[in-house]
């Protein structure tokens, strides 16, 4: 017998089995090592060939005709991306999603088993008979039936309402839309208001998924994903929504139709305001936002505008709506200035904001020489320190030296293998500024007020984190906030393109996952709390790491829609991920990974090219037949 074995012949079986089970782990914990040393291996394999100059300069001769024929795609000088917005594309997109849905009776049946039937209050203005047909027909055709209609209509359109099933009708005459939509919302006895536009069109199922989702808790506003219709009542421009972002709110009125509100809340906010004609529903929603809220978005698309384009408030209306916000708040006065983005704006506050000590790593005088002159001629009002962490590496680089001591800015040195880690938290102990500005030294800035921005984003305290929209010098997007679930797990969304029909947030001030260490600014105290940058990850992930550790301790992190920030990607070392960063970055952020991105939309594709997210498409492609999917003039009952 073995020694150290049990007589016991189950227990012996048992440490048999264990033994084995050792064995294996340990085997398998062998391989994984050996795949690790395998794959650092190639990865320096690759490095080599890349650093190659005869491969670079091929490298280089390909990126030109690649940009090239982007530009020649895209238009020249600029236009959407081909595909973009493809009413083909989007046409298989509603096929694959209409066979999905449940049939109405479906739906119905599901709805009646429901421990809670939240009633719903759907108030709307009428003052077009003929453009409101459309919408109380979609109203009658509702799976769900827990519902009520509370309508303001205009003399000449009350006879719409008459017959109408569970209606409370109050007359418009005389009113405007807010105090006409006020008093239609008055009357109300439904748990939930959802404000209708009467040219705009229900989907069947759109009270069964309000109400579905209310089985999850109650929430104080719940908004969905939208679509228009053409002339031949074909659904196309899908406006995809990303999760409660409170900047994108303070940015434009994102939340669109149908706007559903618990009516305690819309009664403790004071209904709806008379100053704001126009832009009422978006003043509702920046008042909900003063304080907590529970704000659910529902990732389908409920509601069908007209082929009209989106109604947008009055300029004028919405910016007032903005500032006032800001003033309850902040107790600050604001300017709202229109952002490159359709419909939204930039809030510019209108208070001293921290200095910045900007910390820029280098081992290129060309590149930091440009890099500093411009920042000089465009963030001197905002930072107020540089501190240049210079890469000598074999030795001292004497031109490296002199364009920091022109820049009169102060000089660290670093040497060894390039760690952007390292290099940034050592810049970061020599800063004096409340405010701190990591800048590649490959970012040219071009234009004044980005860094005023940036240093009042992170003057607020629940922002933790704020980074710029970045341009390659084609003009085309390099960065405008970090999306996880595409590329090595975070990626670009938009990179290569100018802008995006299906995902217009791109250039609007808003919360994101993550944003790039390229321009990234931050609290000094709270990037000290932090740890700083992570020098686990040396070169890949470590922006992304902190900006995660940051929303883990409830900081929001923020993208901002500068102007003329230029960034030549990828100049100041080679763009390689290595195994081991990554192996990490998973290993520590898998639960985050592996859900959602919460402000991008699971509709749209895990690429860095936006576009519908089509996969697995060739099994619903025989619905589609020879036409595109229609809304019926009158939805099925």
């Amino acid at each position: 017998m073995t020694s150290g074995m049990p007589d016991d012949p189950v227990a012996r079986t048992r440490q048999q089995a264990l033994d084995q089970l050792a064995l294996g782990l340990e085997r398998l914990a062998e391989g994984q090592r050996n795949l690790a040393a395998q794959q650092a291996l190639l990865d320096r394999r690759l490095l080599r060939v890349e650093r190659n100059r005869l491969f670079t300069a091929v490298n280089r001769v390909a990126s030109a005709g690649a940009n090239l024929a982007r530009r020649l795609a895209n238009g020249w000088p600029a236009r959407l991306t081909r595909g973009d917005d493809d009413p083909a594309a989007y046409a298989r997109w509603v096929a694959h999603d209409l066979a999905g849905l449940p049939s109405t009776d479906a739906a119905r049946a599901a709805s009646n088993a429901w421990a809670h039937r939240p009633g719903f209050s759907l108030v709307m203005t009428i003052r077009n008979a003929e453009a409101a047909a459309g919408c109380l027909e979609s109203i009658r055709a509702q799976a769900y039936e827990n519902w009520e209609l509370c309508g303001a209509a205009h003399p000449a359109c009350e006879s719409c309402l008459a017959g109408f099933p569970r209606v409370r009708a109050a007359p418009a005459g005389g009113l405007d839309d807010a105090q006409a939509l006020n008093a239609a919302a008055h009357l109300a006895t439904g748990e939930y208001l959802a404000f209708l536009d009467e040219s705009g069109v229900l989907s069947p199922l759109a009270l069964h998924y309000v109400a579905e989702a209310l089985q999850q808790g109650a929430f104080d506003v719940l908004y969905s994903d939208e679509d228009g219709l053409d002339s031949g009542r074909r659904r196309v421009r899908p406006l995809f929504k990303p999760d409660w972002s409170p900047e994108l709110l303070t940015s434009a009125m994102y939340l669109g139709h149908p706007l559903i509100v618990r009516r305690e809340r819309f009664i403790e906010a004071g209904g709806l305001s008379p100053r704001c004609v126009g832009a009422h529903l978006y003043d509702l929603a920046l008042r909900l936002a003063d304080g907590p809220v529970r704000v659910h978005h529902i990732p389908r698309i409920l509601y069908h505008r007209s082929e009209r384009p989106p109604a947008e408030p009055p300029p004028d209306a919405a910016a007032q709506a903005i500032a006032r916000a800001i003033l309850r708040r902040e107790r600050i006065e604001a300017a709202c200035v229109p952002a490159p983005a359709a419909g939204a704006w930039i809030v510019r506050r209108k208070r001293a904001a921290g200095g910045m000590t900007a910390i820029v790593c280098s081992k290129s005088a060309d590149l930091l020489d440009t890099c500093l002159q411009s920042l000089r001629a465009t963030a001197g009002g905002a930072v107020r320190q540089i501190v240049v962490v210079a890469h000598e590496d074999p030795g001292p680089n004497p031109a490296l030296r002199a364009v920091i001591q022109r820049a009169e800015a102060v000089a660290l040195s670093f040497t060894g293998a390039f760690h952007f880690a390292a290099m940034n938290n050592l810049g970061a102990g020599r800063a004096q500024e409340p405010n701190l500005l990591f800048l590649n030294d490959d970012v040219r800035a071009t234009q004044r007020g980005w860094a005023e921005m940036l240093a009042e984003q992170v003057s607020r305290e629940e922002v933790g984190v704020a980074g710029a929209v970045l341009r390659y010098p084609t003009g085309a997007l390099q960065h405008a906030g970090v999306v996880v679930g595409i590329g090595d797990g975070v990626g670009h969304a938009g990179r290569h393109m100018r802008a995006s029909r299906l995902w217009p947030w791109l250039l609007a001030a808003r919360d994101v996952s993550a944003v790039t260490g390229a321009c990234l600014a931050i609290r000094r105290d709270l990037f000290a709390q932090l740890g700083g940058f992570d020098t686990l990850f040396p070169n890949n992930y470590n922006d992304v790491d902190l900006c995660f550790r940051a929303r883990a301790r409830g900081y929001r992190v923020v993208c901002v829609p500068a102007g003329g920030l230029i960034h030549a990607e990828c100049q100041s070392r080679p763009g390689v991920v290595r195994f081991e960063e990554r192996y990490r970055f998973y290993q520590r952020w898998a639960d985050l990974l592996r859900r959602p991105d919460p402000y991008y939309s699971p509709s749209l594709a895990p690429t860095e090219r936006i576009g519908l997210n089509l996969e697995g498409d060739d099994w619903y492609r025989r619905l589609l037949g020879d036409g595109q999917p229609q809304i019926p003039a009158r939805p099925p009952v």
